[in-house]
Protein backbone atom coordinates (compact mmCIF):
# COMPACT_ATOMS: atom_id res chain seq x y z
CA UNK A 1 0.00 0.00 0.00
CA UNK A 2 1.24 3.51 -0.79
CA UNK A 3 0.84 6.34 1.72
CA UNK A 4 1.41 10.09 1.30
CA UNK A 5 2.19 12.53 4.13
CA UNK A 6 2.73 16.09 2.89
CA UNK A 7 4.88 18.72 4.59
CA UNK A 8 3.72 22.33 4.71
CA UNK A 9 6.88 23.64 3.02
CA UNK A 10 9.86 22.33 1.10
CA UNK A 11 12.96 21.73 3.17
CA UNK A 12 15.39 24.66 3.02
CA UNK A 13 17.75 22.95 0.56
CA UNK A 14 18.21 23.46 -3.18
CA UNK A 15 20.04 20.30 -4.27
CA UNK A 16 18.66 16.88 -5.17
CA UNK A 17 20.04 13.89 -7.09
CA UNK A 18 18.17 11.89 -9.75
CA UNK A 19 19.46 8.35 -10.16
CA UNK A 20 19.62 7.12 -13.79
CA UNK A 21 16.25 5.52 -14.60
CA UNK A 22 16.22 1.77 -15.14
CA UNK A 23 13.94 -0.86 -16.65
CA UNK A 24 13.01 0.90 -19.90
CA UNK A 25 14.64 1.31 -23.28
CA UNK A 26 17.56 3.72 -23.62
CA UNK A 27 15.21 6.29 -25.17
CA UNK A 28 12.60 5.90 -22.41
CA UNK A 29 15.19 6.10 -19.62
CA UNK A 30 16.74 9.19 -21.19
CA UNK A 31 13.34 10.85 -21.62
CA UNK A 32 12.37 10.51 -17.94
CA UNK A 33 15.83 11.55 -16.70
CA UNK A 34 15.57 14.79 -18.66
CA UNK A 35 11.88 15.39 -17.94
CA UNK A 36 12.30 14.99 -14.17
CA UNK A 37 15.37 17.21 -14.11
CA UNK A 38 13.50 19.88 -16.04
CA UNK A 39 10.52 19.85 -13.68
CA UNK A 40 12.58 19.78 -10.48
CA UNK A 41 15.05 22.48 -11.45
CA UNK A 42 12.78 24.95 -13.26
CA UNK A 43 9.39 24.53 -11.56
CA UNK A 44 10.44 23.85 -7.97
CA UNK A 45 13.71 25.79 -7.64
CA UNK A 46 15.87 22.74 -7.11
CA UNK A 47 19.34 22.22 -8.53
CA UNK A 48 19.86 18.68 -9.78
CA UNK A 49 23.37 17.53 -8.86
CA UNK A 50 25.36 14.82 -10.69
CA UNK A 51 26.33 12.86 -7.57
CA UNK A 52 24.33 11.41 -4.68
CA UNK A 53 27.05 12.53 -2.27
CA UNK A 54 26.21 16.18 -2.87
CA UNK A 55 22.67 16.21 -1.48
CA UNK A 56 20.77 14.45 1.34
CA UNK A 57 17.82 13.42 -0.85
CA UNK A 58 17.72 11.49 -4.07
CA UNK A 59 15.12 10.16 -6.52
CA UNK A 60 14.97 6.59 -7.83
CA UNK A 61 13.15 5.97 -11.15
CA UNK A 62 12.09 2.50 -12.31
CA UNK A 63 10.16 1.58 -15.48
CA UNK A 64 8.12 -1.63 -15.69
CA UNK A 65 5.67 -3.19 -18.15
CA UNK A 66 2.54 -4.46 -16.40
CA UNK A 67 -0.71 -6.11 -17.52
CA UNK A 68 -4.07 -4.53 -16.69
CA UNK A 69 -7.41 -5.81 -18.03
CA UNK A 70 -5.59 -7.92 -20.64
CA UNK A 71 -3.68 -4.87 -21.87
CA UNK A 72 -0.05 -4.02 -21.25
CA UNK A 73 0.75 -0.59 -19.84
CA UNK A 74 4.02 1.11 -18.95
CA UNK A 75 4.41 2.10 -15.29
CA UNK A 76 7.00 4.64 -14.13
CA UNK A 77 7.66 4.47 -10.37
CA UNK A 78 9.33 7.60 -8.96
CA UNK A 79 10.54 7.26 -5.37
CA UNK A 80 12.04 9.86 -3.04
CA UNK A 81 14.86 8.14 -1.10
CA UNK A 82 16.62 9.07 2.12
CA UNK A 83 20.42 9.15 1.84
CA UNK A 84 21.14 7.90 5.35
CA UNK A 85 19.70 4.40 5.06
CA UNK A 86 18.16 4.10 1.58
CA UNK A 87 14.58 3.98 2.83
CA UNK A 88 11.91 5.19 0.37
CA UNK A 89 10.09 8.31 1.59
CA UNK A 90 7.25 8.39 -0.97
CA UNK A 91 6.47 6.66 -4.27
CA UNK A 92 4.39 8.12 -7.08
CA UNK A 93 3.54 6.45 -10.38
CA UNK A 94 2.98 7.59 -13.97
CA UNK A 95 1.43 5.33 -16.61
CA UNK A 96 1.37 5.44 -20.40
CA UNK A 97 0.28 3.13 -23.21
CA UNK A 98 2.53 3.91 -26.18
CA UNK A 99 5.00 6.79 -25.76
CA UNK A 100 6.53 8.49 -22.68
CA UNK A 101 5.22 11.83 -23.98
CA UNK A 102 1.78 10.78 -22.69
CA UNK A 103 3.02 11.61 -19.16
CA UNK A 104 3.66 15.31 -19.91
CA UNK A 105 0.41 16.55 -18.32
CA UNK A 106 0.81 14.66 -15.03
CA UNK A 107 4.56 15.19 -14.62
CA UNK A 108 4.35 18.56 -12.75
CA UNK A 109 1.81 17.22 -10.21
CA UNK A 110 3.87 14.11 -9.54
CA UNK A 111 7.10 16.09 -9.04
CA UNK A 112 5.33 18.50 -6.69
CA UNK A 113 3.98 15.59 -4.66
CA UNK A 114 7.44 14.01 -4.47
CA UNK A 115 9.22 17.18 -3.34
CA UNK A 116 6.49 18.18 -0.88
CA UNK A 117 7.40 15.10 1.16
CA UNK A 118 10.86 16.43 2.01
CA UNK A 119 10.55 17.25 5.74
CA UNK A 120 11.03 20.77 7.07
CA UNK A 121 13.48 19.45 9.68
CA UNK A 122 15.71 16.42 9.91
CA UNK A 123 13.54 13.63 11.33
CA UNK A 124 13.46 9.88 11.07
CA UNK A 125 12.09 9.29 7.56
CA UNK A 126 8.71 7.64 7.03
CA UNK A 127 9.15 4.29 5.29
CA UNK A 128 6.63 3.87 2.47
CA UNK A 129 6.26 0.80 0.28
CA UNK A 130 4.20 0.34 -2.85
CA UNK A 131 2.39 -2.92 -3.58
CA UNK A 132 4.70 -5.79 -4.44
CA UNK A 133 7.88 -4.21 -2.97
CA UNK A 134 9.30 -4.96 0.43
CA UNK A 135 12.59 -4.38 2.19
CA UNK A 136 15.32 -1.81 1.47
CA UNK A 137 17.54 -1.59 -1.63
CA UNK A 138 20.88 -3.31 -1.23
CA UNK A 139 24.16 -1.44 -1.39
CA UNK A 140 25.02 -3.05 -4.74
CA UNK A 141 21.67 -1.92 -6.19
CA UNK A 142 22.30 1.63 -5.02
CA UNK A 143 25.80 1.67 -6.55
CA UNK A 144 24.42 0.41 -9.84
CA UNK A 145 21.99 3.33 -10.02
CA UNK A 146 24.62 6.03 -9.53
CA UNK A 147 27.18 4.91 -12.13
CA UNK A 148 26.08 7.46 -14.76
CA UNK A 149 25.09 11.11 -14.78
CA UNK A 150 21.99 12.83 -16.15
CA UNK A 151 22.49 16.53 -16.82
CA UNK A 152 20.51 18.53 -19.37
CA UNK A 153 22.44 20.66 -21.82
CA UNK A 154 20.99 24.01 -22.89
CA UNK A 155 20.08 22.52 -26.27
CA UNK A 156 18.32 19.54 -24.68
CA UNK A 157 16.45 21.82 -22.26
CA UNK A 158 15.18 23.99 -25.13
CA UNK A 159 14.10 20.92 -27.08
CA UNK A 160 12.23 19.56 -24.05
CA UNK A 161 10.41 22.88 -23.60
CA UNK A 162 9.56 22.99 -27.32
CA UNK A 163 8.10 19.48 -27.29
CA UNK A 164 6.07 20.14 -24.17
CA UNK A 165 4.63 23.43 -25.50
CA UNK A 166 3.70 21.76 -28.83
CA UNK A 167 2.09 18.64 -27.37
CA UNK A 168 -1.47 20.03 -27.86
CA UNK A 169 -1.27 19.71 -31.65
CA UNK A 170 -0.53 16.00 -31.96
CA UNK A 171 -3.33 14.06 -30.23
CA UNK A 172 -5.27 10.99 -31.32
CA UNK A 173 -8.62 12.48 -30.30
CA UNK A 174 -10.11 15.96 -30.00
CA UNK A 175 -13.51 16.71 -28.45
CA UNK A 176 -15.11 20.13 -28.84
CA UNK A 177 -17.96 22.30 -29.99
CA UNK A 178 -18.84 25.69 -31.45
CA UNK A 179 -21.70 28.21 -31.63
CA UNK A 180 -22.45 29.81 -35.01
CA UNK A 181 -24.63 32.24 -36.93
CA UNK A 182 -25.50 30.83 -40.38
CA UNK A 183 -27.13 33.26 -42.89
CA UNK A 184 -28.85 31.56 -45.85
CA UNK A 185 -29.65 32.66 -49.41
CA UNK A 186 -32.65 31.16 -51.25
CA UNK A 187 -32.43 31.09 -55.08
CA UNK A 188 -34.86 29.81 -57.74
CA UNK A 189 -34.11 29.85 -61.49
CA UNK A 190 -31.33 32.36 -60.93
CA UNK A 191 -33.63 34.74 -59.00
CA UNK A 192 -32.87 35.77 -55.42
CA UNK A 193 -35.97 34.97 -53.36
CA UNK A 194 -34.71 36.00 -49.96
CA UNK A 195 -31.82 36.40 -47.54
CA UNK A 196 -32.20 34.98 -44.04
CA UNK A 197 -29.61 36.77 -41.87
CA UNK A 198 -30.18 35.04 -38.54
CA UNK A 199 -30.05 31.24 -38.28
CA UNK A 200 -28.46 30.24 -34.92
CA UNK A 201 -26.78 26.85 -34.64
CA UNK A 202 -24.69 24.83 -32.21
CA UNK A 203 -22.43 21.83 -32.81
CA UNK A 204 -20.49 19.25 -30.84
CA UNK A 205 -17.94 16.98 -32.48
CA UNK A 206 -15.26 14.32 -32.15
CA UNK A 207 -12.16 14.57 -34.33
CA UNK A 208 -9.70 11.71 -34.85
CA UNK A 209 -6.21 12.61 -36.10
CA UNK A 210 -5.17 9.68 -38.29
CA UNK A 211 -2.02 11.26 -39.78
CA UNK A 212 0.19 14.24 -38.94
CA UNK A 213 -1.61 16.19 -41.68
CA UNK A 214 -5.07 14.59 -41.78
CA UNK A 215 -8.04 14.08 -39.45
CA UNK A 216 -11.68 12.94 -39.70
CA UNK A 217 -14.44 14.79 -37.84
CA UNK A 218 -17.98 13.68 -37.04
CA UNK A 219 -20.44 15.74 -35.03
CA UNK A 220 -24.01 16.71 -34.23
CA UNK A 221 -25.53 20.06 -35.29
CA UNK A 222 -28.77 21.66 -34.15
CA UNK A 223 -30.21 24.86 -35.67
CA UNK A 224 -33.44 26.83 -36.13
CA UNK A 225 -34.49 28.15 -39.55
CA UNK A 226 -37.55 30.26 -40.51
CA UNK A 227 -38.40 32.15 -43.70
CA UNK A 228 -41.92 33.15 -44.85
CA UNK A 229 -41.05 33.66 -48.54
CA UNK A 230 -40.03 30.03 -49.07
CA UNK A 231 -42.42 28.81 -46.35
CA UNK A 232 -39.98 27.05 -44.03
CA UNK A 233 -40.04 26.96 -40.23
CA UNK A 234 -38.34 24.10 -38.43
CA UNK A 235 -35.58 22.96 -36.07
CA UNK A 236 -32.91 21.17 -38.08
CA UNK A 237 -30.59 18.36 -36.98
CA UNK A 238 -27.71 16.84 -38.88
CA UNK A 239 -24.50 14.82 -38.56
CA UNK A 240 -21.64 16.51 -40.43
CA UNK A 241 -18.81 14.27 -41.69
CA UNK A 242 -15.66 16.22 -42.57
CA UNK A 243 -12.19 15.50 -43.91
CA UNK A 244 -9.71 18.02 -42.44
CA UNK A 245 -6.23 18.94 -43.64
CA UNK A 246 -3.98 19.99 -40.75
CA UNK A 247 -1.58 22.94 -40.89
CA UNK A 248 -0.05 23.73 -37.50
CA UNK A 249 3.05 25.92 -37.88
CA UNK A 250 5.03 26.79 -34.76
CA UNK A 251 3.75 25.97 -31.30
CA UNK A 252 0.51 27.98 -31.14
CA UNK A 253 -1.20 28.36 -34.55
CA UNK A 254 -3.78 26.07 -36.19
CA UNK A 255 -5.17 26.23 -39.75
CA UNK A 256 -7.50 23.43 -40.83
CA UNK A 257 -9.28 23.61 -44.21
CA UNK A 258 -11.98 20.96 -44.57
CA UNK A 259 -14.66 19.53 -46.83
CA UNK A 260 -17.48 17.03 -46.43
CA UNK A 261 -21.25 16.66 -46.23
CA UNK A 262 -24.18 16.77 -43.80
CA UNK A 263 -26.37 13.75 -43.07
CA UNK A 264 -29.78 15.19 -42.15
CA UNK A 265 -32.41 13.38 -40.09
CA UNK A 266 -35.81 14.23 -38.69
CA UNK A 267 -38.37 16.51 -40.38
CA UNK A 268 -36.66 18.83 -42.85
CA UNK A 269 -38.04 21.38 -45.28
CA UNK A 270 -34.82 21.75 -47.29
CA UNK A 271 -32.63 19.52 -49.43
CA UNK A 272 -31.06 16.44 -47.86
CA UNK A 273 -28.05 16.51 -50.21
CA UNK A 274 -25.36 19.12 -49.83
CA UNK A 275 -21.65 19.86 -49.89
CA UNK A 276 -19.80 21.58 -47.02
CA UNK A 277 -16.39 23.30 -47.22
CA UNK A 278 -14.65 25.70 -44.88
CA UNK A 279 -11.79 26.58 -42.56
CA UNK A 280 -11.09 26.40 -38.85
CA UNK A 281 -8.31 28.66 -37.60
CA UNK A 282 -7.15 29.55 -34.12
CA UNK A 283 -4.48 28.97 -31.52
CA UNK A 284 -3.44 27.08 -28.43
CA UNK A 285 -5.23 28.24 -25.26
CA UNK A 286 -4.65 26.22 -22.10
CA UNK A 287 -4.63 22.51 -22.93
CA UNK A 288 -6.73 22.93 -26.08
CA UNK A 289 -7.46 25.14 -29.08
CA UNK A 290 -9.71 28.21 -29.32
CA UNK A 291 -10.81 28.61 -32.95
CA UNK A 292 -13.05 30.38 -35.45
CA UNK A 293 -15.12 28.18 -37.73
CA UNK A 294 -16.11 29.47 -41.18
CA UNK A 295 -17.97 27.23 -43.61
CA UNK A 296 -20.26 27.29 -46.63
CA UNK A 297 -22.91 24.72 -47.59
CA UNK A 298 -24.66 24.25 -50.93
CA UNK A 299 -27.82 22.17 -51.52
CA UNK A 300 -27.86 19.92 -54.60
CA UNK A 301 -31.63 19.44 -54.76
CA UNK A 302 -34.47 21.91 -55.20
CA UNK A 303 -36.92 22.32 -52.35
CA UNK A 304 -40.65 23.01 -53.05
CA UNK A 305 -41.88 26.58 -52.57
CA UNK A 306 -45.45 27.99 -52.23
CA UNK A 307 -47.47 28.74 -55.36
CA UNK A 308 -47.87 32.44 -54.45
CA UNK A 309 -44.07 32.76 -54.23
CA UNK A 310 -43.74 31.13 -57.66
CA UNK A 311 -46.26 33.62 -59.08
CA UNK A 312 -44.76 36.67 -57.35
CA UNK A 313 -41.20 35.97 -58.56
CA UNK A 314 -42.16 34.18 -61.81
CA UNK A 315 -40.03 31.13 -60.96
CA UNK A 316 -40.42 27.39 -60.98
CA UNK A 317 -41.64 25.17 -58.17
CA UNK A 318 -38.36 24.73 -56.26
CA UNK A 319 -35.53 26.74 -54.66
CA UNK A 320 -31.88 26.03 -53.83
CA UNK A 321 -30.24 27.14 -50.58
CA UNK A 322 -26.70 28.48 -50.17
CA UNK A 323 -25.58 28.94 -46.57
CA UNK A 324 -22.56 30.60 -44.97
CA UNK A 325 -21.72 30.38 -41.26
CA UNK A 326 -19.19 31.81 -38.85
CA UNK A 327 -18.73 30.60 -35.30
CA UNK A 328 -16.47 30.40 -32.27
CA UNK A 329 -15.45 27.12 -30.64
CA UNK A 330 -12.99 25.23 -28.47
CA UNK A 331 -11.59 21.70 -28.62
CA UNK A 332 -9.50 19.65 -26.21
CA UNK A 333 -7.03 16.93 -27.20
CA UNK A 334 -6.53 13.50 -25.62
CA UNK A 335 -3.91 10.72 -26.00
CA UNK A 336 -0.60 11.92 -27.42
CA UNK A 337 0.40 10.46 -30.79
CA UNK A 338 3.95 9.23 -31.38
CA UNK A 339 6.17 11.09 -33.82
CA UNK A 340 7.23 14.69 -34.31
CA UNK A 341 5.17 17.60 -32.95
Amino acid sequence: MTANIYSQHFKDVDEIYIAPPSGGTAEENDFFAKALEMEMSSNNHYTVVPSRDEGPWWVNVELTLEEYDDEKIHVVSITLMDKTDGHPMITQELVYEVTPEETYEMMPQVVFSILSNIPVTEVEPLVVYRDGISGVMTESEIKELVTTESVLTDTERLEYERLKSAEWKNKWLYLGGHLSISPAVYIADGTLLGLNWFIPSMSIFAEGQVLNWLSIEMGFTLWYEQDEIVNIKYTGTSIPLLLKFLIKPGNSIMLEPFAGTNFYFGDHATSLKNLVAGLQFGGNVGNGVLFFDMRAAYDFEDTPIPVDTQTRYNVGSGFTRFQFSIGLGYKLGFFTRPGKH
